[in-house]
């Protein structure tokens, strides 16, 4: 990939013979850049670059560019290593990215068009069995997680090439491991891919030439159409005032759509939404007709009713139609449902999280299922614990507030005569029962709106 390290201390700009790929890609591509800004002098053109530069070794990522986030407690000095290999082994994949974005400022038109480019170079470990290395301990564990990582970065090309061939639509599992997840891009997205595939002579890994040669057939089934997306933004010069930042971010997000669209326009819009005749907009399935079901349904126009406003305590499940775990999990959840059916002071429901909207500053959800609990006086904490019907009942009987009619059960005296001497009372003892915490959820400069035209646009 880089070379031997002589070929990359060269004093001079000239790479050497013995260059590898990547000093060569990088050459080419900065005297690319500087061809392209000779090319449009007459315009504004500015390039800039962003490199990173991560390892995954034993399914930790390092970015070797920082210092200070290396974790050098998992290195091994190679002389003391168990492998008989050491020397000619990699012991991790590395992935170098160069992220290219470039800004052309028309004169002419008035137009700034923006490009982003991504350059994604990938050197994999290569595939080890313990009887040929004699890897043991530490050394084995290693090996087991290139190999696991290879399989699964395999099993990713097998889908996408059946998906390329067949033509019908499959769940690309690219949230296997860390390596395919970084390969997102470069493998199933708006990218072109290279992929050099090295196989040793000797007759001893002829298993690995043989699997390594399928691996590559089976890649160059893979279809990626690439092409080059551009974004426009026109130039609006605004007067002095207090509205200047959100007029001018206003104008830039709804330029594409709406090029004759002056600033006075947004002036009146922008007021409108302080005064709040403007709604937020909220990405929604349609609401239910029906949800009767122990199991409720919520979404994204729903959330607020049903989750923050309703005074109970809800379990809240963020899913994914085609997660797995999540229809594995789908069937407990009904039992939990249905086991709280006649409380009416828990709710037990369901949210597609691909369909709609999640307050972002309330739930993080990095994974499928993600499972939350809003208590009746608003404390929110997420469950992850056991996926069984028993732990999660334990867990809703353990966090729950005793809330509403069950609350009024509670304090109701058994004595007719003494009801009658209490009633008068019934405002204080009102005022001492437990307030909602309601979580803010008002519309902010932050959210996503929709004008009166009818264009989506966030302010900053």
């Amino acid at each position: 990939m880089w070379g031997p390290p002589n070929a990359l201390a060269v004093e001079n700009s000239t790479i050497d013979q013995q260059g590898g790929l990547a000093p060569r890609v990088f050459e080419r591509l900065f005297t690319r850049l500087n061809e392209e800004q000779t090319e449009h002098s007459d315009n504004q053109l500015m390039y800039q670059c962003h490199c990173s530069f991560l390892e995954i070794y034993n399914e930790h990522i390092t970015d070797l560019l920082d210092p200070n986030k290396r974790n050098l407690h998992i290195r091994e000095d190679v002389k003391s290593g168990a492998a008989s290999v050491n020397s000619e082994s990699s012991r991790s994949h590395t992935v170098f990215t160069c992220v290219v974005e470039s800004r052309c400022k028309s004169i002419a038109d008035r137009l700034s068009r923006f490009k982003t480019s991504k350059i994604n170079l990938v050197d994999l470990a290569g595939s080890e069995r313990q009887k040929l290395t004699g890897a043991a301990g530490y050394r084995l564990k290693e090996a087991g997680n290139i190999n696991r990582s290879l399989s699964q970065l395999g099993s990713l090309i097998n889908i996408l090439a059946e998906a390329s061939q067949t033509g019908k639509q499959r769940h690309i599992p690219y949230r296997d491991s860390k390596l395919t997840f970084l390969l997102q891009e470069s493998l199933g997205g708006n990218a072109k891919l290279t992929l050099l595939c090295a196989i040793p002579p000797a007759q001893s890994c002829r298993s690995e030439t043989f699997s390594t040669l399928r691996f590559a057939q089976c890649a160059k089934a893979i279809k990626n159409k690439a092409v080059v997306n551009e974004v426009r933004q026109n130039t609006v010069k605004l007067s002095s005032n207090t509205n200047n930042r959100e007029l001018a971010f206003l104008s830039e997000m709804l330029s594409p759509a709406k090029p004759n669209l002056e600033p006075d326009h947004l002036a009146a819009w922008l007021k409108a939404y302080k005064d709040g005749d403007v709604a937020p907009f909220v990405k929604s399935e349609p609401i239910p007709a029906t949800n009767n079901e122990p199991l409720k349904v919520v979404v994204g126009e729903t959330l607020q009713e049903i989750v923050f406003n309703s005074g109970k305590n809800v379990l809240l499940e963020f899913y994914n139609p085609w997660c797995g775990h999540c229809k594995s999990l789908a069937p407990i959840l009904d039992e939990v449902a249905f086991s709280f059916q006649s409380d009416p002071d828990v709710v037990i429901a369901k949210l597609d999280a691909t369909a709609n909207d999640i307050p972002s500053d309330t739930f993080e959800v990095q994974g499928y299922p993600t499972l939350y609990f809003r208590s009746a006086s608003g404390k929110i904490s997420q469950y992850d614990g056991g996926r069984t019907k028993e732990d999660i009942i334990e867990f809703i009987q353990k966090n729950k507030d005793t809330t509403g009619a069950a609350q009024q059960e509670v304090e109701q005296p058994k004595a007719p005569a003494q009801q009658e001497v209490e009633q008068p009372k019934a405002p204080a003892q009102q005022e001492d029962q437990p307030t909602l915490c309601l979580q803010k959820n008002q519309p902010s400069l932050g959210q996503n709106l929709v004008n009166p035209t009818g264009f989506k646009t966030k302010i900053k």
